[in-house]
């Protein structure tokens, strides 16, 4: 049978095209999927623009290209394969088993259905994946493919899925996303991106969560370093006590009781709602997977754990919303009385000082009326004193006047129900 031979480019000319165009659009060329291409790019020590790469240049922003490195055993003329005759399968370096333990220990059902790390490894079987991943996937696939971090993938942040598993199970965590994203768009739900990483959104409220894988707790056993440390440091904080030195020996080795040991399932668990109490605090969180159930089997639950979560989201929002207005009209009505009183008292404040007024006037002309101008004659210093007085007399009688008390209550707008007079404000 005839076959179509694979296409073979230099890596400096993958380079080149690489930074010339999407890897989406270019891969295309080749026949190839996006992520096939990129893997084949990592594979073969050539950089690929970071995510918003293309947006930035798009939008005239400053960029920055990689340069090409030779790396060990392949040139910038070095031959790479992009694609192979249908039915034949590309041959890949085959990767070092670093956890053979884990690996031993992990659900036979992980060894037996794991999904292919990249597409390169994709074969026409039933289990083959030819289509696209979600749109949605791309940075968190992309996170999840770096270098371990403590020997565990790690994804999260704007953009990303968080997610945290052993290398052997990006596949099947992978698989699991895309599953979830299928679903909830089925249901016509979506996810979004926060400043947290990814969040779906059933009937538009977001709900965050973490798919990590499960670790069984063992009790750690002391190894031959951690007991040389800590026969060093016995010996040092002896030498610092003879010396009277108690701190000395600084800190002692910190030796763990546990040791934390991945087991190949993955768990899924949506964040905490601070908010919620009652019913809806008790709604399910978690999915955890066993040797005889995968996690991608219960996304049906999941949705309806989804849809369960977004309802008491919504309801545990109204009646917060009924209390805050609650509160606001309480608060609104608090504010209100002590307004009142606050007028009141000014009202009362200005009578007092009116009464006082009054009062002086009234004693004053009692005053004035027992001194006549014959009874002063000869008496030049009462004279002036009286004359005084009577100008005061009329002084006080002129701020008595309707035309004055006009003037005031204008000024304070005391008789205006809806005014606002602060306790420190004089209304005279």
């Amino acid at each position: 049978m005839k076959t179509t031979p694979p296409i073979r480019v230099t890596r400096r000319a993958l380079y080149e095209q690489v930074w010339s165009s999407p890897t989406s659009k270019l891969a295309k060329k080749f026949g190839l999927t996006g992520a096939t291409l990129t893997a084949i790019c990592r594979r073969h020590g050539i950089p690929t623009p970071r995510a918003g790469y293309w947006m930035k240049r798009e939008f005239g922003k400053p960029v920055e290209q990689q340069r090409l490195e030779d790396i060990e055993g392949m040139s910038a003329e070095t031959e790479v394969i992009l694609a192979a005759p249908k039915n034949v399968r590309l041959a890949v370096p085959a990767k070092p088993d670093r956890r053979p333990q884990e690996q031993a220990t992990a659900p036979a059902f992980r060894q037996s259905t794991r999904l292919p790390a990249t597409a390169t490894e994709v074969s026409d079987g039933p289990d083959s994946i030819k289509a696209e991943p979600h749109p949605l996937l791309m940075d968190t696939r992309t996170k999840l493919q770096s270098p371990p971090v403590a020997g565990l993938a790690r994804s999260g942040g704007k953009g990303a899925f968080s997610v945290t598993v052993s290398p052997e199970l990006v596949p099947s965590a992978l698989r699991v996303l895309e599953s979830l994203l299928r679903a909830i768009e089925a249901h016509g739900w979506s996810a979004k991106r926060s400043e947290k990483g990814l969040q779906l959104c059933p009937d538009d409220e977001a709900v965050g969560f973490t798919l990590s894988e499960q670790t069984d707790r063992v009790r750690h056993k002391i190894t031959d370093a951690e007991r040389e440390a800590q026969s060093r440091f016995e010996i040092k904080r002896a030498a610092a006590a003879r010396q009277g030195d108690w701190f000395g020996a600084g800190n002692p080795p910190q030796i763990p009781d546990w040791d934390y040991r991945p087991t190949g399932c993955l768990v899924l668990q949506f964040d905490q709602n601070p908010m919620a109490f009652g019913a809806a605090s008790g709604l399910r969180r978690t999915f955890s997977e066993s040797r005889s159930r995968r996690l991608d089997d219960q996304i049906d639950r999941i949705i309806e754990a989804l849809a369960a979560r977004a309802a008491a989201e919504k309801e545990i929002r109204r009646i917060h919303a009924e209390r805050e207005a609650k509160w606001a009209e309480e608060a609104a009505r608090r504010k209100e009385a002590e307004r009142r009183q606050r007028l009141e008292a000014k009202r009362q404040e200005f009578l007092e000082r009116q009464l006082e007024r009054h009062r002086a006037t009234r004693q004053l002309q009692d005053f004035l009326a027992r001194y006549g101008p014959e009874g002063l004659s000869g008496h030049p210093d009462a004279e002036s004193f009286v004359f005084w007085a009577r100008g005061r007399l009329a002084a006080l009688e002129a701020e008595l006047s309707p035309e004055a008390l006009g003037r005031r209550f204008a000024d304070a707008e005391l008789m205006n129900d809806d005014v606002d007079i602060p306790s420190w404000k004089k209304v005279e």
